[in-house]
C-alpha cells in the first residue's frame, strides 16, 4: 500500500574518514510497498529531509529517495 513517513537517521562519523560526518538527517516522505509474490516485497520512497552536520556546524534541505527490496522470513 502506500504510506506516509516520518524517519530520523544519525550518522556517529568516523574520524578515519573525512567524508563521514556527525549528522542528523530528519525526514518526511511518500512511499509504496508492494508484495512480489509471496515471499517479497518491493519498496520505494520520495520525500525531503533536513540534513544537520554537527561537525561543520552546516544544515540543508535535501531531497530524499530510497529503494528497497525485502524478503520475509517468518
Amino acid at each position: 500500500g502506500n504510506f506516509v513517513e516520518l524517519q530520523m537517521k544519525y550518522s556517529f562519523g568516523d574520524k578515519k574518514d573525512i567524508d563521514l560526518n556527525k549528522t542528523l538527517l530528519s525526514e518526511i516522505h511518500w512511499g509504496i510497498q508492494r508484495n512480489l509474490g509471496s515471499k517479497f516485497y518491493f519498496r520505494t520512497h520520495i520525500g525531503i529531509g533536513f540534513l544537520r552536520d554537527f561537525d561543520f556546524k552546516d544544515s540543508n534541505i535535501t531531497p530524499t529517495l530510497g529503494i528497497k527490496f525485502g524478503y520475509i522470513i517468518f
